[in-house]
C-alpha cells in the first residue's frame, strides 16, 4: 500500500509540475527558471483595488507570483463599472477587495489570494506590521501622510514599495526601495569571455598542442578561430617586446599575419572569423567592468548578520577575484558558434567548461565559509544560485533610490 501511495503521489507531483511548465512555457524562455523561481517566491500586497492597481496586480498574477493580498475598504460603485474590468454590475455595493481578489484567483489557479476589507489608511495606522510579510507593496490612490508612514516602514525592512496613480492619459509610477540588485540581465547579446589576450594555463596549453602552421589545408580549416588568435598573438608578441596590437595600424598588420598564415585564405572561413574578431570586443584586453568593480568595492561587502544573499555572494566573489581568480572574474564557460569540426569544437568547449567549473567550486567554497562565519547553514544559498552568480558575475549591477522622506526634504536628494 505504501508503494502504491508513493507512486500515486509522485504521479500527482509530476502532473502538477508539468501543468505549471506548460502554463509558464513562454515566460520561462524569456527570463529562465531562476527568474521564474524569484517570481514564485514573491508575495504582493495591493492597496486599493482601483482600475490601475488591479491591472498591475493582474500582470503579476498571470506569470505566477507566490501569493497576493488586496487591502481595500471600498465597495463597488458605478464609477468602477466604467473603468475596472474586474467588477460587474451585479456586484454593485459588494466589497471591492473581495470581488477583485476572486476574479484574479480565477486567472491563475496556482496563485492563492486573499483580501482585507479595510481601508489602507486604517491598516497603516493600526496594524502596519501586517505589511512585513510581503516582498512588494503596490499603493494606488493613497494620501501623502499614510503613504509616507508606509514608505518609511517598507524602507527599513527592504520591502519594495511601488506608488502609482493615473489621471486619464497622465500618470506616474515611483519605485521606493533602498536598492535593486541585478545578477542575470536579459541582454540581446551576451559577451562571451574568451580570454584571448590572457589565456588561462589550460587554454594556452591546449592551443599550443595544435601545430597551426604545420597543418594541411584540410586540417587547418577546422581550427577554431579562438585558437588561431591565441597562437598568432603569441607569435606577434615575440616580435613586439611582448606587447599586443594596440592601435588600428597594428591591428591591421595583425590581420595581415592571420591572412598570411592561412594555407588557402579564400576557402578558410575560420581565419576570416579570426581576422574579423581583431576589431571586436573579443580581442580587447581583459578588464572587470567598472559597474562590477564598484559593486565589489561597496561597503555592503562588509557582511553583517542581516546581509542579503546578493551581498554574501558578492563578498565571496571579491575574495575569489583577489585570490584564486588572480584578478579575473569566474569564467562563464560558454563559447560562441564558430567554424570548426565537431571534435575540435567540443574539445575547446570542454577546456572552457572545465575552467568554469573549477572557478565555480572555488567560489562555492568561499560562499559556504562566509555563511558559517555568519552563523548560517552552509546550504542556505544553493549551489545553483552560486553557479548562476558565477556565470553572470560580469553583469552585476546595483541600483539605489532615495527614500520618500529624502524626496520630500529640502534640497535635491542624492541618487
Amino acid at each position: 500500500i505504501n508503494a502504491e501511495y508513493g507512486a500515486l503521489l509522485s504521479l500527482l507531483v509530476f502532473s502538477f509540475m508539468s501543468e505549471k511548465s506548460v502554463r509558464y512555457d513562454r515566460q520561462l524562455r524569456l527570463w529562465g527558471e531562476d527568474g521564474q523561481a524569484n517570481f514564485e517566491r514573491s508575495k504582493v500586497c495591493l492597496l486599493n483595488a482601483s482600475a490601475l492597481g488591479v491591472e498591475a496586480l493582474k500582470n503579476l498574477v498571470l506569470p505566477g507570483i507566490g501569493r497576493f493580498s488586496i487591502v481595500d475598504g471600498a465597495q463597488v460603485t458605478v464609477e468602477d463599472l466604467g473603468n475596472n474590468f474586474f467588477v460587474t454590475e451585479a456586484q454593485l455595493g459588494e466589497s471591492r477587495a473581495k470581488v477583485t481578489s476572486e476574479h484574479l484567483r480565477e486567472l491563475n489557479s496556482f496563485v492563492p489570494g486573499e483580501y482585507r476589507d479595510e481601508s489602507p489608511e486604517q491598516v497603516i495606522e493600526q496594524d502596519i506590521s501586517y505589511f512585513s510579510q510581503f516582498t512588494l507593496v503596490i499603493a494606488t490612490r493613497l494620501p501623502e501622510n499614510p503613504l509616507l508612514k508606509l514608505a518609511n516602514f517598507c524602507w527599513e525592512r527592504n520591502i519594495v514599495l511601488v506608488v502609482a496613480r493615473s489621471y486619464g492619459f497622465v500618470g506616474y509610477l515611483r519605485i521606493i526601495a533602498p536598492e535593486h540588485t541585478v545578477v542575470e540581465p536579459k541582454l540581446d547579446q551576451q559577451m562571451d569571455d574568451l580570454r584571448v589576450q590572457s589565456p588561462f594555463p589550460e587554454l594556452l596549453s591546449y592551443a599550443e598542442s595544435i601545430p597551426l602552421e604545420q597543418l594541411s589545408y584540410h586540417e587547418q580549416r577546422h581550427v577554431p578561430y579562438v585558437i588561431i588568435l591565441i597562437l598568432l598573438l603569441k607569435k606577434w608578441r615575440q616580435k613586439h617586446e611582448g606587447k599586443s596590437p594596440s592601435n588600428a595600424t597594428e591591428k591591421r598588420q595583425f590581420q595581415e599575419l592571420i591572412k598570411e598564415t592561412a594555407a588557402q585564405w579564400e576557402y578558410e572561413d575560420n581565419f576570416k572569423e579570426a581576422q574579423k574578431a581583431v576589431f571586436s570586443w573579443q580581442f580587447q584586453p581583459y578588464s572587470i567592468p567598472s559597474s562590477v568593480q564598484a559593486t565589489l568595492s561597496d561597503q555592503n561587502c562588509e557582511l553583517t548578520a542581516n546581509s542579503s544573499t546578493f551581498w554574501v555572494l558578492t563578498r565571496a566573489l571579491r575574495d575569489f577575484v583577489k585570490n584564486e581568480g588572480g584578478g579575473y572574474l569566474p569564467l562563464p564557460g560558454t563559447i560562441p558558434d564558430m567554424t570548426s569540426d565537431t571534435k575540435g569544437f567540443v574539445a575547446l568547449q570542454k577546456v572552457y567548461q572545465d575552467k568554469a567549473n573549477q572557478d565555480y567550486l572555488h567560489l562555492l567554497q568561499r560562499v559556504q565559509s562566509l555563511l558559517k562565519e555568519l552563523g548560517r547553514s552552509p546550504t542556505s544559498i544553493s549551489e545553483e544560485e552560486v553557479k548562476n552568480f558565477a556565470k553572470f558575475s560580469r553583469y552585476l549591477q546595483v541600483f539605489r533610490y532615495p527614500s520618500r522622506s529624502q524626496e520630500l526634504s529640502p534640497g535635491k536628494p542624492e541618487l
